[in-house]
């Protein structure tokens, strides 16, 4: 009887010590794993339990990231290079937000990469043109006058590139302070979004690959994008653009122009609008109009902006929220619309549709020849606090104009300058949009 009382004491303790050890938090599991590691030298005990915490859907992030780095440093210690450059990778592209793990995993993948970077077959070696290229960016590369409120650095490609591969290279306190991890657009996969925060009068030197990290790669074939340097400089608190410094100018058009030298295969340099080097951003083209909605047919005509317009005004004078659809880029659910509308009351309704009906165009201003801003004078009764002129953004894909936007100011001046700030963020706000509905890339200037 007591030998049965004693066993089943000690299967009680064996049960109670499994399940402890199952319940172990990460944060202990991960300094059992770095004990092991680094005081025992058991890689492989560090590797299963490293890989405990990665598989632990509810553990806290920082620690999964921490544990993902540690395998790819258990691999490396064991002379397995491709598996430790495949965890530093996950680092980089799952757990972006953690910023210390993420550099600790860069550099440790820079100093590898000459044995685990993507090499080209011999032929396409000697074929520079295999390779991609940038094809636009967000500042524009070279430029003195970016508005310093600018959330977002963008690079566009000239095909589709490689989810969760990236290269974005530091250039020490020139490079800007991020907010939040790289992207790729979801539907084209050419950008490549990273989020910043800008200050005033500040030059910025932010690399597109380099000698050797080139993880801007294709999708396919894993070819790496040829490097590139988006310097530019932000607007002073005054306004005014701040000088590039010479040196930082020479080296950034020497690394650019390396895009457009001669290959073996042709002789012929490649096209500098691929580059999209630009000392200054394009500009914007006025033209007056002075016509009404009532100036337009009735028949639904996008291949303009001011026909566009003219079909978004009839739309909603009219509360067709179907038709408001048929004429946006921008997705709403038209049935939302509609209980907006009867929330604002038919008074109110009445003379917003009144003013819509009867608008008029004062000007269009575009840029780079698919993004367009309409403004119009809307006449709205005395008393009605709105602003009377309308700004709305309209953007042109597959040869068709349609709705992104509006805003709304007191003078036809303010809207100029409105326009003028705001150009890059609308520029990329119509790109991720012209992808989202399924276009190619976004026409070039």
């Amino acid at each position: 009887m007591r030998r049965e009382i004693l066993f089943v004491i000690l299967v009680g303790i064996v049960v109670g010590m499994g399940s402890s050890a199952r319940g172990e938090s990460p944060a202990v599991l991960l300094e059992k794993g770095i004990f092991a590691e680094e005081t025992k030298g058991d890689l492989d005990g560090a590797i299963s339990i490293y890989k405990q915490i990665i598989e632990d859907a509810q553990a806290n992030r920082r620690y999964v990231a921490e544990a993902q780095y540690r395998l790819g440093v258990c691999h490396l210690k064991k002379g397995d290079k491709k598996r430790a450059a495949a965890c530093f990778r996950t680092v980089l592209s799952k757990f972006p937000l953690q910023d210390k793990i993420v550099t600790r995993a860069r550099e440790r993948l820079g100093k590898i990469a000459p044995t685990t970077q993507p090499r080209l077959p011999k032929k396409e070696a000697d074929n520079s043109d295999r390779r991609p290229t940038v094809v636009s960016t967000t500042p524009v590369a070279l430029a003195d006058d970016v508005d310093p409120s600018l959330k977002q650095i963008t690079v566009m490609f000239d095909r589709q590139m490689m989810v969760g591969s990236w290269s974005w290279m530091r250039g020490g306190k020139t490079f800007p302070k991020t907010t939040g991890g790289p992207s790729y657009d979801s539907q084209s996969r050419t950008i490549c979004t990273l989020p910043v925060r800008l200050a005033p009068g500040t030059v910025y030197w932010v690399g597109i690959n380099g000698p050797k990290d080139g993880f801007f790669q294709t999708m396919m074939d894993r070819i790496p994008a040829r490097p590139y340097v988006i310097l530019f400089a932000t607007r002073t608190r005054d306004g005014k653009p701040t000088p590039l410094p010479p040196d930082m100018l020479a080296q950034a058009k020497e690394i650019n122009a390396r895009g457009r030298e001669p290959t073996p295969a042709t002789g012929r340099p490649a096209s500098t609008r691929r580059v999209g080097i630009s000392a200054t951003p394009p500009a914007v083209q006025r033209r007056y109009v002075g016509k009404t909605v009532a100036d337009f047919p009735e028949r639904l005509d996008l291949s303009i902006p001011e026909s566009a317009w003219a079909a978004y005004h009839r739309a909603g004078g009219r509360m067709n929220a179907k038709a408001l659809v048929d004429v946006s880029w921008v997705k709403f659910d038209p049935k939302k619309l509609e209980k907006s509308w009867k929330r604002a009351g038919k008074e109110d309704m009445a003379s917003y549709n009144k003013a819509q009906l009867e608008a008029a165009i004062v000007e269009v201003l575009t840029y780079r020849k698919s993004l367009a801003r309409v403004t119009s004078y809307l006449k709205f009764p005395q008393g009605v606090g709105r602003r009377p002129y309308s700004l709305r953004t309209f953007g042109r894909i597959d040869g068709q104009w349609k709705n992104l936007g509006e805003d709304r100011v007191g003078s036809v001046d303010e809207g100029r300058k409105s326009f003028e700030k705001k150009k890059e963020i609308l520029w990329r706000y119509f790109q991720r949009t012209k992808a989202s509905v399924g276009a190619g890339p976004a026409n070039k200037r």
